[in-house]
């Protein structure tokens, strides 16, 4: 690091934004990544695998949290469906399926599912989920004879998030600004 510091006005013009790293991993990685291209050649390429790499077990353990999850049965029922009225037990039984928690329950009438990595999920705490990490908010909609909840989320904040969690989210410019998902 004195090294870096004797030598920072020439450091100072070499550019590593190329990397797309952002946040706390740029700052940590930014000193080396200036001095692996001061070298270039093959060093260079190697911390550019690196942090590659780093990117991608990054976005693996996003995908892998229980936000990651949810949003990925949310996008893909949407994907899916074409349409934007998706019932939440659609999501339940999407979820379910995604965790590996076996097929020998009804995950419509259960209120929970026992998962082996995140232990037992309650409906009512995916549907906190819903509204903290997508950005829901709930409404009553009627629906033939019986009265449901309706999951309403932004498509801004589900582009944001399908960004964060690399994601495909497919939407024609004919969909409304809110999408509805009922409950």
């Amino acid at each position: 690091m004195a090294w870096r510091v004797r030598s920072f006005d020439n450091l100072a013009l070499l550019n590593v934004d190329e990397c797309g790293l952002t946040g706390r991993l740029k700052e940590k990685l930014e000193p080396l990544l200036q001095i692996a291209k001061l070298v270039g050649g093959h060093c260079w390429e190697a911390m550019s695998k690196c942090v590659e790499n780093l990117k991608d077990e990054r976005l693996r353990e996003k995908r892998e949290s229980l936000e990651g999850q949810l949003a990925k049965a949310v996008i893909d029922l949407i994907n899916e469906k074409g349409t934007l009225e998706i019932r939440f037990d659609d999501i339940w039984a999407r979820l379910s399926r995604n965790l590996d928690v076996g097929d020998d329950i009804n995950y419509i009438d259960t209120n929970y599912i026992d998962t082996p990595f995140y232990g037992k999920l309650y409906k009512n705490f995916i549907g906190k989920r819903l509204t903290e990490t997508l950005g829901s908010k709930t409404e009553p909609r009627r629906e033939g004879g019986a009265v449901h909840r309706a999951r309403i989320f932004l498509i801004e904040k589900l582009k944001k998030v399908a960004k964060k969690y690399g994601l495909p989210l497919f939407y024609d410019s004919c969909i409304p600004f809110r999408i509805r998902i009922f409950l």
